[in-house]
């Protein structure tokens, strides 16, 4: 009982690192549609340049889109490395932080919050 118990409650924790939240196809536009929002596109084989400030952000919403669940996104906004993190406001790109050949996104927490705050 105690076991099933156990499995019943493990199964009820989002699989979304450090408080992040992800974001899929189905629901993107949604969420991106009014407001600020940051989303990292993210990719499990390149965890360790994961971005780890996304949810000390302020002013805005963060997510991850993970890019193995479904490529559609990646072409949509032409997105060639993870992890690139886009900010969109009401919907529409407005900064762009991309990955250098080391597949890093060298932009720090403050200039990605400085970024959210000029909007």
């Amino acid at each position: 009982m105690n076991k099933l118990l156990l499995m019943l409650l493990l199964s009820s924790i989002p699989l979304t690192a450090k408080g992040q939240s992800s974001i899929g196809v189905d629901n993107f536009d949604w969420e991106i549609r009014r407001g600020v929002t940051v989303v990292e596109f993210w990719a499990g084989w390149n965890r360790g340049n994961e971005i780890l400030f996304l949810h000390e952000l302020n002013n805005c919403r963060a997510y991850r889109y993970i890019i193995r669940r479904d490529r559609l996104l990646l072409e949509r906004f032409k997105v060639s490395a993870a992890p690139t993190l886009i900010v969109f406001k009401d919907g529409e790109e407005k900064f762009r932080f991309a990955p250098n050949i080391m597949l890093k996104v060298t932009a720090t927490r403050e200039q990605v919050q400085s970024a959210i705050n000029d909007l």
